[in-house]
């Protein structure tokens, strides 16, 4: 993908968090609906892309996936909740794991893609039978994850434009390496986190 490309997608991210993180309860069916595209068709795409390099099939086959995961959770309302307990359950073992990255940035892919499904499950079931609160909470930390990560990303790119193609835009960790927090301590997003989580959640309950 071209740089201009990756940036219009990551300011396309960065406005669906901050909706996520302060009207996320409220447009909560609209969000999901674009949430649950991208986890349909990043994760099918990761998982077939291997087996078709260079061709077309790969992207067409994400497309569906993304498609039929935004129609499923249109359709089941339980669906919706799980998705964004689950999107909930990835925010934080990413937080955890910027707190300890060397531990957790040795392990093998497998098994942080392994820990990253089990954080998603857990939180993703959790929700199906939380209160309100709870996904005022769920919506407001992914909402300010999303934000923190796709900001940061868009000013490193700014900053120090990268060369040549990207990879494609599966998710914001293909990124990473160019976000202005990759030179600072790792509790500095995560405190930026926190405070936009925080303000997210106080906005969200007043307007219930």
């Amino acid at each position: 993908m071209s740089s201009l490309l990756v940036l219009i997608a990551l300011l396309i991210t960065l406005a669906c968090g901050l909706v996520f993180c302060f009207r996320g309860l409220k447009w909560m069916r609209i969000v999901i609906a674009i949430y649950a595209f991208w986890l349909g068709a990043s994760t099918v795409y990761n998982w077939v892309a291997p087996y078709g390099a260079g061709a077309s099939w790969p992207w067409w086959a994400a497309g569906a996936a993304g498609l039929l995961l935004v129609i499923l959770s249109y359709v089941f309302e339980k669906l919706a909740f799980f998705i964004t307990g689950g999107l909930l359950g990835i925010a934080v073992y990413r937080l955890v794991a910027a707190f300890n990255p060397v531990f957790f940035g040795s392990l093998p892919s497998g098994m942080s893609f392994l820990i990253g499904v089990i954080f998603f499950l857990i939180f993703g079931f959790a929700a199906v039978s939380a209160r309100k609160f709870v996904l005022i909470a769920a919506t407001s930390i992914w909402g300010a994850y999303t934000t923190v990560t796709s900001a940061g990303i868009i000013i490193g790119m700014l900053i120090s434009p990268p060369s040549g193609y990207l990879p494609a835009f599966t998710s914001l960790g293909v990124y990473e390496r160019f976000s202005v927090f990759a030179s600072l301590p790792a509790a500095v997003p995560v405190a930026c986190i926190i405070v936009l989580a925080v303000a997210g959640i106080l906005v969200q309950r007043r307007r219930i």
